[in-house]
């Protein structure tokens, strides 16, 4: 019996759409697993068209890869140049790469190129083996911020017209010369940083090249504020007649140092960067080390700060940053003197006036001399001495040292010690030569200085007793009676 027709023809569909639906299946599966043998290659490889900069990677593995961009990136990055040019003028500066340590992170970039695109679907990773499209994978680039600001300064040095302050200059005599300020142009850092760090980059086929603008900077110093000075406000001078060659050139250098110090209101004068400017023409001197004198380069320059320090104050100005000294000293009495340890304590003076202050310093005939310069005016005609106090002496102890050379009970005073004080400085306010102001402005420690005594331990030679030698006697005879001998009878007849 024969089927209709219409089910014979479903039959037909229904088998071609079998057979379609497993050939279809077929070639996914046959797809699919020609993906999967693509992918697989590629596992431990980086894919087709990843680049680092010109550098093509593309199917290379880790090491290869990290090889390739050493070859290509190490030593070339610090030949690269930076060029600024200024706005308007023809002025520019070139630099090198290697002037802000360049380096890169060439094993971690190689690393992120080998992860590129693994972690996407089986499907997309084969497309993106089988295209091959180009993909830039940023370099990791690093350089040093602080040389960068190193080199923005140089820059700004170079390519900047700076301002040029009013200047002034006082003779030991008193006379005074005022030269005229003039304006600058100058490149502005915060523009200039922001646009270096805008270009600045590990890219070997690009140039660094960017334009910078100038504005205009008026000088800090103007003729009419040097004009304000019309007279000395205080001055101090320190004799050292008794030092010695080296002393003396130490006290003479320092004070040059100080010499033509100008102080704009609110400006603070560090004493130690001053006079550190040149050690080489220094000698070696007498310095406090541990409590104890010892030769050092600069011996005799806290004298100077002492002197300085007396000085400023008869101008009514208050040190920013002042320490006395560990022991007395003889130039200056206990709470009146400045001491000054390179690296470690400094003697600052900050103006604090609304008028700019200038500091002479001079030598002669072995005494240094400083004098304040400024309005005189802001005195009020009041003067200003300062003034010490004794509030507790400290007698030096005594410290013995066993000397087994000299004999027992033998003093000898090595060292005859020194008097530790604590002292308070006071300011004096004068008017009409009467005080009318007593002001603390410290209270100082100084140590004491042992007593250093031998004394002998040795013992007296004690020399044995020699007893004198005794010689056995002779045996004695009888003696024979002699005549007279009342012992000696006469027999009678």
């Amino acid at each position: 019996m024969s089927e209709p027709k219409g089910s014979s023809k479903k039959k037909n569909i229904i088998i071609g759409t079998s057979v379609a639906a497993v050939l279809a299946f077929a070639g996914v599966f046959g797809y699919i697993s020609f993906a999967r043998e693509n992918v697989e290659k590629y596992e431990n490889k980086i894919y087709p068209g990843v680049f680092v900069g010109n550098v093509d990677l593309s199917n290379k593995t880790l090491d290869e890869a990290k090889v390739l961009l050493k070859d290509n990136y190490t030593e070339k990055i610090d030949n690269k140049e930076i060029t600024i040019k200024v706005e308007g003028t023809d002025k520019e500066f070139k630099a090198k790469y290697k002037d802000i340590d360049p380096k890169y992170d060439l094993d971690l970039t190689a690393e992120d190129a080998l992860k590129y695109g693994k972690d996407e679907n089986l499907l997309e990773k084969n497309s993106l083996i089988s295209k091959g499209k180009k993909t830039d994978i940023p370099i990791k680039f690093f350089y040093d911020n602080k040389k960068l600001v190193n080199l923005e300064e140089k820059i700004i040095d170079k390519l900047s017209n700076k301002p040029q302050d009013a200047k002034i200059t006082i003779s030991t005599g008193g006379a005074k010369n005022i030269t005229e300020g003039k304006s600058g142009n100058v490149i502005d850092k915060k523009e200039l940083d922001t646009k270096l760090k805008e270009a600045v980059n590990g890219d070997l086929s690009k140039e660094t090249v960017l334009t910078v603008n100038t504005k205009v900077q008026e000088p800090k110093v103007l003729k009419k504020d040097l004009e304000k000075i019309n007279g000395v406000m205080g001055e101090y001078s320190s004799a050292y007649t008794t030092s010695d060659y080296s002393r003396s050139t130490n006290i003479a250098v320092a004070t040059d140092f100080v010499n033509g110090t100008l102080l704009m209101p609110g400006e603070v004068f560090s004493y130690s960067e001053a006079t550190q400017r040149d050690k080489s023409r220094y000698k070696e001197g007498n310095v406090y080390i541990n409590n104890k004198i010892e030769k050092d380069i600069g011996g005799g320059i806290c004298q100077v700060s002492s002197a300085l320090y007396r000085a400023v104050m008869r101008a009514n100005l208050r040190p920013a940053e002042r320490h006395n000294h560990s022991l007395t000293v003889g130039y200056a009495k206990p709470g009146l003197d400045a001491t000054v340890a390179w690296g470690y304590l400094d003697f600052k003076i900050k103006n604090t006036y609304d008028f700019p202050i200038y500091i002479q310093g001079y030598t002669s005939n072995k005494v240094a001399t400083f004098k304040v310069y400024g309005d005189k005016n802001a005195l009020g005609g009041k003067t200003y001495e300062m003034a010490n106090e004794i509030i507790r002496t400290i007698p030096p102890t005594e410290k013995i040292v066993n000397d087994p050379t000299l004999e027992e009970g033998k003093r000898v005073v090595e060292s005859a010690g020194q008097a530790g004080y604590v002292a308070k400085g006071y300011q004096l306010t004068y008017k009409d030569g009467k005080v009318i102001k007593k002001e603390l402005v410290s209270t100082d420690t100084y140590a004491m200085v042992q007593k250093e005594v031998r004394v002998g331990t040795k013992k007296p030679e004690v020399k044995p007793e020699v007893k004198p030698e005794v010689k056995p006697e002779a045996p004695k005879e009888d003696p024979k009676p002699e005549a007279g001998d009342p012992a000696v009878q006469t027999p009678t007849t």
